[in-house]
């Protein structure tokens, strides 16, 4: 039989059931090269359909190849600024005794806070990026998301100074999967209290952590509008050179999976925006989504994904982005995101590369009704 709790739904199951609900799985292809299947930019239609039902897709050559080099530059600048005794031209200096100082060091990710620089910042004010993200949102008054960026190091035959090869087995990223979303509050908080709370409380001080708080809700939008998140890849990135994988399609079934999870997750989780699900059993069920460079590879929040480990000669670079609606967010709450915003722009020196487009896109100017409404295909 079934009970409500809280104005939703869940099944009454034995002990020895919960648990174990996996979602069909929904078979995608790859090319001959090994890439999952992706399309151009030009193909609107096709790749928000194959979003709609796969919950993922990948569009290719989105920014070039120069401004791929441009932002893995300065990538290294900026490892190099915090771990003073990283040098890129020395594999030797990679290890976790000086690569710690960059992030969270075990799953790959540089920068503790929201990042910004040159490079990154165009890359946020991209007009094509925008155009996709219009295109999957079906509006185009948004604001990008700041946030931090991805770096896997090598692991086999790296090339060092004396002129010998080595591997690096230990600098492998563990694998993980998860979600960047509570899916206990996604559909239990019907009032959107808690949600309207966190977000409305945002004060985007000078830590940047409210950037990361934004990037992981997806707020009062959730329940009438796609919330994407995303990676724009620097480097072409193949299977083994890990990265990320995801369960594709599971979308439709968070919410069956969600009650059959409650038991087991819900009060482990309470108050996180960030949920591991290592052993979980829908684990089988991921595939790893390889791209080129340039690629920009966009994933429904509501899919449980995370990182395979980098098994290969390569490095992974890659910027993670999301863009939200402008008119979701409360006016002191856009003045105060707005002030932060232009002054990490004023730090590093972006006045004057912003664009008409960048500056709507970073919030400093509003859109006009005209400008807000979608304009189809």
């Amino acid at each position: 039989y079934q009970r409500r709790v809280r104005g939703f739904f869940f099944e009454k199951m034995q002990n020895s059931q919960r648990g174990e609900y996996t979602p069909p799985i929904y078979k995608v292809g790859y090319d001959e090269e090994g890439y999952v299947r992706s399309f151009s930019k030009d193909q609107p239609q096709e790749y928000k359909s194959f979003f709609e039902h796969f919950g993922f897709v990948v569009v290719n050559d989105v920014i070039t190849k120069e401004q791929c080099q441009n932002s893995i530059n300065e990538l290294w600048n900026i490892i190099e600024n915090t771990a003073k005794r990283v040098k890129r031209d020395d594999p030797m200096t990679w290890g976790p005794e000086n690569w710690k100082y960059t992030g969270f060091i075990t799953v790959g990710i540089l920068g503790r806070k929201a990042l910004f620089s040159p490079a990154l910042l165009t890359n946020r004010q991209n007009p094509n990026i925008y155009k996709i993200y219009c295109n999957l949102l079906e509006r185009n008054d948004l604001l990008v998301a700041h946030d931090k960026c991805v770096v896997f190091r090598p692991t086999k035959n790296q090339l060092l100074k004396d002129g010998t090869r080595k591997s690096f087995p230990e600098r492998k990223t563990p694998s993980n999967i998860h979600l960047d979303m509570n899916p206990w509050n996604f559909y239990e908080d019907k009032t959107l209290t808690k949600v309207n709370n966190t977000l409305n409380n945002l004060k985007y001080s000078r830590d940047r952590d409210d950037f990361t708080v934004e990037y992981q809700n997806p707020g009062i939008s959730r329940y009438y509008r796609t919330s994407a998140q995303g990676v724009l890849n620097f480097a072409d990135n193949k299977i083994e050179d890990g990265g990320l994988h995801l369960i594709p399609g599971f979308h439709h079934h968070l919410e069956e999976w969600t009650r059959d999870r409650r038991y087991k997750y819900k009060n482990q989780f309470e108050g996180r925006g960030f949920l591991p699900f290592k052993n979980d059993p829908v684990a089988q069920h991921v595939i790893r989504i390889s791209a080129r460079a340039g690629s920009l590879i966009l994933w429904d929040q509501r899919v449980i994904h995370g990182s395979s480990s980098n098994d290969s000669p390569n490095f992974r670079f890659g910027q993670f982005f999301n863009m939200f609606v402008a008119k979701d967010i409360s006016r002191q709450r856009a003045r105060l995101r707005a002030s932060a915003v232009s002054y990490e722009i004023e730090q590093c020196g972006f006045k004057d590369q912003i664009t008409p487009l960048g500056a709507k896109l970073f919030g400093l100017q509003p859109y006009t009704e005209s400008e807000a409404k979608w304009q189809g295909f």
